[in-house]
């Protein structure tokens, strides 16, 4: 019983939402984000349990965010990021807990949330017309996830939003929604790369700018991943910059290290650094690496 009034709230919500489109994104994130777990989760819903409520069609053509969850390498180095920022993470406390702990006014808290998209590689839409694709689930959620809740800058949830309200008026889905589903995937994988390399070369500039007059400093760090052509990635403690460093001593990931100031080429938006002295390892082992 209880699902099938699930589905008359939801139908309801979503009629409201479409209605009320900018008051609604003016409540914030975690309406946005119930909604686009909502949009993506009824119709499955409806299906299992063979209940009239939205039609037959909800969500058999959709799309929908995926992303794996973090492999326990990408949790550990995110870990060692922590440490060489001094921000604490009990050892049983789940990633996604301690993500929700950080404090956005606090500028090594904000570094770490900004790193955090490392733990989530592997995002993907996955299309979908007339069978509901195995393991669609956001790992980082842990939920069916669509994107509805931007139309004006993001065109997925255009689309998105199309389907939600045919489906929530039990309407048939406009046929150019349909018809394009199938290739948003590809289109929505080449914009999200631009925008990342974007963003990633904005903050790249950005560091270089911060350590431009630093060159020939020494730093305090953390090696927290090993790179291609025998470079390593350090997080540096202040400012809370992640880098590449070439090494003249034997280290290991979790060694904590110094580290002098090579390069800051804020044009090319590069920093580099050469690790000079190990002189320890966040698991207290003095010796590991030497």
């Amino acid at each position: 019983m209880w699902k099938s009034n699930a589905c008359d709230v939801l139908a309801n919500v979503q009629k409201l939402f479409l209605q009320h489109a900018v008051a609604c994104l003016r409540m914030g994130a975690t309406f946005c984000l119930v909604m686009e777990i909502a949009a993506a989760d009824f119709g499955p819903a409806v299906l299992a349990h063979r209940q009239p409520c939205l039609g037959l069609i909800p969500l058999l053509q959709s799309i929908r965010r995926t992303l794996p969850t973090p492999t326990q390498e990408a949790v550990e180095r995110f870990r060692r990021q922590a440490v060489a920022l001094g921000v604490p993470w009990p050892q049983s406390q789940p990633y996604g807990e301690f993500l929700r702990s950080l404090d956005r006014t606090n500028p090594r808290h904000l570094a770490l949330i900004y790193d955090a998209t490392g733990l989530f590689r592997g995002s993907a839409y996955v299309a979908f017309d007339g069978q509901v694709p195995d393991n669609p689930e956001h790992g980082a959620l842990a939920a069916i996830y669509a994107h509805v809740t931007a139309p004006l800058r993001r065109l997925v949830d255009r689309f998105g939003l199309a389907v939600a309200e045919a489906v929530s008026s039990g309407t048939a889905i406009p046929d150019w929604a349909r018809a394009g589903l199938a290739g948003l995937p590809a289109i929505m994988a080449e914009t999200t790369r631009t925008a990342n390399g974007v963003e990633r070369a904005c903050t790249d500039a950005v560091e270089a700018a911060v350590l431009a007059d630093r060159v020939e400093e020494v730093f305090d760090a953390v090696v927290v991943d090993n790179s291609e052509h025998g470079r390593w990635v350090i997080q540096l403690s202040e400012p809370a910059v992640v880098a590449q460093a070439a090494t003249k001593v034997r280290i290991q990931n979790g060694d904590i290290v110094r580290a002098r100031l090579v390069a800051a080429d804020i044009e090319a938006g590069e920093v580099r650094f050469e690790i000079t002295e190990r002189h320890g390892s966040i698991d207290g082992d003095a010796e590991a690496g030497a």
